[in-house]
């Protein structure tokens, strides 16, 4: 089956960039709001929190990525049993993973105060807080999170995107009201994972209508899992670098210099994963046309994709470089 790229390309950037400025604008008003009405240690420990569960994310060790990778040629072969076969490993992957970072995230409560110079504010529990978080962080990986695959396999990361711009917006429109009436953390924090539930259950629903003919089953056979292994072992290293590069700069900031000065910095480090993030919607835009490409088309089609593709990136790179420098 040869996808729609053009099309499902351009329904993703719009689709993509809509949930960007919504995922943007509204939690910059979140780390506003959470300023000015409980104070400026509380951004931090936001900071804080969602740098250790990205550390804990690394276990999932880029198996996302490989089994997306993975079903580029089913899907071009209309190969269903070879798909749902990699859905149901994936699903076991996951909850695999899942039972990981509970376990890893629950043994780091006795040190979470060390990762706080100078203390955290008077009346509030740090281990409810943390729990809070992590539960969030675990949910998706026990629930349907698997499905996106499929979606994302297809070129249909729009219909992913719309989800979690509804979900999100709502989850951040609540927040923010919450905080102008209660002035209260835990009153804000709690519809993290209900609204992470809410994003979970709608995935599943709307792939479950789009692609009734994929559900987990079957086995996967040893040439793929040689295979996945292969791909997991690249994007591993990856993972690492990306993590290591841009998470661990929260926590030590933190440890050594306190939860203000974490604040402070991540509202200018808000800035750059801003203009990251925009950039990177196009990738994930067109990620699967080009998979799909290369099970499809001729060698020398792809090298010339690439050649534009990485022209398109240098400008892209250059111009947002220069704009930050300015």
């Amino acid at each position: 089956m040869k996808l729609n790229r053009i099309n499902n390309t351009f329904r993703n950037m719009t689709s993509g960039l809509v949930n960007k400025v919504v995922t943007l604008l509204l939690p910059f008003l979140i780390r506003t709001t959470l300023i000015k009405t409980v104070g400026m240690e509380y951004a931090g420990l936001n900071s804080l929190f969602s740098s250790i569960l990205q550390v804990l994310n690394l276990t999932e060790l880029g198996f996302s990525s490989a089994v997306v990778f993975s079903m580029y040629k089913p899907i071009a072969q209309n190969n269903t049993k070879q798909i749902n076969a990699l859905l149901a490993f994936y699903r076991k992957i996951y909850r695999t993973i899942g039972f990981i970072v509970l376990i890893i995230g629950i043994l780091l409560l006795p040190i979470l105060p060390k990762m706080v110079n100078g203390g955290y504010p008077k009346g509030i529990n740090i281990y409810v807080l943390y729990v809070v978080y992590l539960i969030n962080t675990v949910i998706s990986y026990f629930l349907f999170a698997y499905k996106s695959a499929i979606l994302n396999a297809h070129q249909r990361v729009d219909i992913a995107s719309n989800i979690l711009t509804i979900t999100q917006g709502a989850m951040n429109i609540v927040q923010i009201l919450v905080l102008l009436v209660f002035k209260n953390y835990y009153c804000y924090i709690i519809w993290m994972p209900v609204f992470t539930i809410i994003n979970n259950l709608l995935t599943a629903h709307f792939t479950n209508k789009m692609f009734p003919q994929y559900f987990s089953e079957g086995k996967i056979d040893s040439e793929q899992l040689l295979d996945m292994n292969y791909k997991v072992g690249g994007l591993m290293v990856n993972k690492i670098c990306l993590t290591t590069r841009n998470t661990f700069d929260s926590i030590f900031i933190s440890a050594f210099l306190g939860l203000t000065v974490s604040a402070i910095y991540g509202n200018y480090y808000y800035i750059m994963t801003a203009v990251i993030g925009i950039v990177s919607v196009i990738s994930s835009s067109m990620l699967a046309g080009i998979g799909n490409s290369i099970q499809t088309d001729s060698v020398e089609k792809n090298y010339n994709d690439l050649k534009k593709f990485n022209f398109l990136y240098m400008w892209l790179s250059g111009w947002g470089t220069i704009c930050m420098l300015c």
